[in-house]
Formats: C-alpha cells, sequence, structure tokens
C-alpha cells in the first residue's frame, strides 16, 4: 500500500479528535498515488459525466473548466450525502450542493436517508447540533460536547458526561425524546451497548445498563503487559455477537488494533499499521460500515519530520471478515492535464456505500507557474473497483486551504 506524506504548514485543529490535516512539501511528490502513465478521463469527454461522443473527432473539449479542476458528479439520485468542515456540502438529487454556512465550522455530518441532514460543530464552548431538510436549517441546540454520533431515531452521545439525547422525527419536526445516560452506540431506541471506563466493560443497554457485561478488555490478550489498562477509540454495534472496537493501550500513540468480538470471545485482532511505521500517535480519522459485513477505517499517523510534523495517512476495507490495505489514488494525473505542480494530496475521510462502492474527502495543495498556491478539496468515489475524482463546489480558492473534516454517502431510502 502506497503512502502519502506532507510537512505540516497550515494546522486545523479538530477540537475533538485532535486530529490536524495540513499542507505539505515537494517530496511528496514521488510517493503520488497515481503512476505517473495513468491518463484520468478527461474533462468533457465521455466519462459518464458529459453527453459528448468520443466518436466525433474534436468533440472533447479539453480546456481547463474555469473554477472546476475536476469532472462535476451527475448521478442518478440513488445516493444521499453529507460533507462538512469549513463548508458544508449536500448530495440530493444527484448533484453535490454547497449551503451557506453561517454557524462556523463542522465537525461531523451524515444524511438521514430521504429526510434531511445532521450537522453538528464543535468548539471550546460546547457543541451545537443542526438539521438540514427542504432547504432549511433547523437549530436543536444540545450545548454539550460531543464525541460520537449513530442514528436509529436519532442520538446524540456525550461520552465525557455519559450523557445521550435522542430526537425523533415528528411530523416533519425534530423532538427531542429525553435523556438517558451512559453514553454508547445504539441501534435502536434505548437499545445498544455501553463502555464503562470504570471496569472497561461492554454492557448492554436498553431501558437502563446491564448488571452482567458483554466482555471486558481485562480479558483481551493485550491486556497482559498493557500496564494502564486499555482503551477504545470507537466501537461499531450489530449485535451482542457482532461487535468491532478500535482498541489501544492505555496512554500509548501506538500501536492501534482493529478488535472483533463474536459473542464469546475476540476471534479477530489485527494491528493494521506496520510495526515499523514509527511515529508519535495515530489519529483515528473515520471508522465506517455500510453492513456488518463491509466497512472502512482511516488512520493518520503523525511524526516529527525535518520540517515540523508530518503525515502519513493508512486506508483499510473489511473484506470478508479481514481488514486489508487499500491504495486510494490521488487527482496528480489532472494536475499534470492543467500543468500544476503537485505539492500534496492526502485523504481526511472516508465512508462505506456498499462492497462495491466507497467515497472520500480528500485534500490537495497545488502550484501554478507563477508560485500561486491552490488548495484543493475533492471526492474520490470508487465504484466497482474504479476510481473517479469529483469536483467539490466551493473547492477552488487561491490561496485558501478547507479541510473537509466528515463525508458520508448512503443509499436513498
Amino acid at each position: 500500500m502506497k503512502r502519502a506524506t506532507f510537512t505540516l504548514l497550515v494546522v486545523f485543529c479538530f477540537l475533538l479528535a485532535g486530529a490536524m490535516a495540513c499542507g505539505g512539501d515537494d517530496e511528496a511528490t514521488s510517493n503520488s498515488r497515481v503512476s505517473e502513465d495513468e491518463t484520468p478521463p478527461v474533462v468533457g469527454s465521455d466519462d459518464d459525466t458529459s453527453a459528448d461522443d468520443d466518436s466525433v473527432a474534436g468533440d472533447d473539449d479539453t480546456s481547463q473548466p474555469g473554477d472546476s479542476f475536476l469532472p462535476i458528479y451527475e448521478g442518478d439520485g440513488r445516493l444521499v450525502g453529507s460533507a462538512c468542515g469549513d463548508e458544508m456540502l449536500v448530495l440530493e438529487g444527484g448533484q453535490w450542493s454547497l449551503l451557506e454556512n453561517i454557524y462556523g465550522p463542522m465537525t461531523f455530518c451524515f444524511p438521514v436517508g430521504n429526510l434531511g441532514h445532521v450537522f453538528y460543530r464543535v468548539s471550546a464552548g460546547g457543541s451545537w447540533i443542526y438539521t438540514y431538510a427542504g432547504g432549511t436549517f433547523t437549530d436543536l441546540g444540545f450545548p454539550e460536547l460531543l464525541d460520537s454520533s449513530t442514528l436509529t431515531t436519532l442520538n446524540f452521545f456525550d461520552l465525557s458526561n455519559a450523557h445521550v439525547d435522542t430526537f425523533a422525527l415528528d411530523a416533519g419536526s425534530w423532538v427531542d425524546l429525553g435523556s438517558i445516560s451512559p453514553a454508547g452506540d445504539f441501534v435502536a431506541l434505548y437499545d445498544g451497548i455501553v463502555f464503562s471506563f470504570v471496569d472497561e466493560c461492554v454492557y448492554r443497554f436498553t431501558t437502563e445498563q446491564a448488571e452482567t457485561p458483554l466482555f471486558c478488555l481485562e480479558n483481551h490478550p493485550l491486556a497482559d503487559d498493557a500496564q494502564f489498562g486499555l482503551t477504545i477509540d470507537d466501537i461499531k454495534y450489530f449485535g451482542d455477537d457482532d461487535i468491532w472496537i478500535i482498541l489501544r493501550k492505555t496512554g500509548d500513540g501506538l500501536p492501534v488494533y482493529l478488535v472483533h468480538w463474536d459473542g464469546a470471545t475476540f476471534d479477530y485482532t489485527s494491528d493494521p499499521i506496520p510495526g515499523d511505521a514509527g511515529g508519535d500517535d495515530v489519529s483515528v480519522l473515520d471508522f465506517d460500515f455500510s453492513s456488518p459485513d463491509h466497512g472502512v477505517a482511516l488512520f493518520d499517523l503523525s511524526y516529527d519530520g525535518d520540517m515540523g510534523t508530518e503525515h502519513i495517512i493508512y486506508e483499510f476495507e473489511l473484506i470478508d471478515g479481514q481488514w486489508v490495505g487499500i491504495d486510494v489514488p490521488a487527482p496528480t494525473a489532472y494536475a499534470d492535464l492543467y500543468e500544476y505542480e503537485v505539492v500534496e494530496f492526502l485523504l481526511r475521510s472516508g465512508t462505506a456505500v456498499s462492497p462495491n462502492e466507497l467515497w472520500f474527502a480528500g485534500w490537495g495543495h497545488l502550484q501554478d507557474d507563477f508560485d500561486t498556491d491552490i488548495w484543493l478539496n475533492y471526492f474520490v468515489q470508487r465504484i466497482d473497483g474504479e476510481y473517479r475524482f469529483w469536483h467539490m463546489p466551493g473547492n477552488y480558492d487561491v490561496g485558501v486551504g478547507s479541510v473537509f473534516r466528515d463525508v458520508k454517502v448512503r443509499p436513498a431510502s
């Protein structure tokens, strides 16, 4: 699996997860995720984005497409999606649209079938939740510091205060169904699991926490040499006998482990990042599933380089019960097409739509012949094994870098 490295020039602090995304130096060009001989679909050619005809000589339009560096995605309405960071995007009716963001940078977002989209942002003063449907934003409030979210009806978790607020859509309005405690990963209203920081055990939770845990981390073989115990970074629950967790030894930046619980034992434990990777810390960028058998995980490994903090992005996909490394390319061939110098491309988020489809939000730093910096945000779609690169509305600003922290794409219901 190829790796992308970059040098820290601009820092974006993720207040919740502590993740950073920044630009890099020219050395990253040699680590390009697209081979030099790979030819991209030309803007205006028959690449399923335009209605021209390659059989007609001179029909293709190869000119630079104004403020769009990449082709514009045109779907058939089978997908809905949300992307957020400094800006907010929604995928509806086969088109990605840029929303007017008057609220500030968003930390997480996801679509709710055809019911709309959820955005929430975290700041030093707390957090705020917004829904977007029918062209209208609704502020749900909830001034707590959020850690993660999982949708059934709509559950918001605050792990630090062991607090959950549950909302439901009633006659077109989101209604607060009340609070429950403590927090966890819920798959149905008042039905899910809870990780207890007190005894490092995972419990079933319905209207109250079960007395007997499903499992305790002290029973994992890694606990034998974990001086300060074990910590769960993220958890995905599909049933009492089907739970995925991202695990690490408390106080350690590395390694991280992908672990599965089958109802009786920890039947899968993998250290996906190579042992010789080095690095000072690793952050979980994304951990998303399309089904119990298919998911995607992104990690950001940071280390001290010659010119500051540098990063390596690792991508993994759950296939047939195994987490395997995948090689997600970057649109460097488009930079060659328009004669830009590549400084860096990297991914910041990923989402699993189906076993045949993944989406990623990427970020790039380019320079033109006048050494003008161009900061590019883009989508990568992998469908049926083919990677496609798409223009992200509002993504082409000279001298400005804007990182999209989260992207979620789902089949339209």
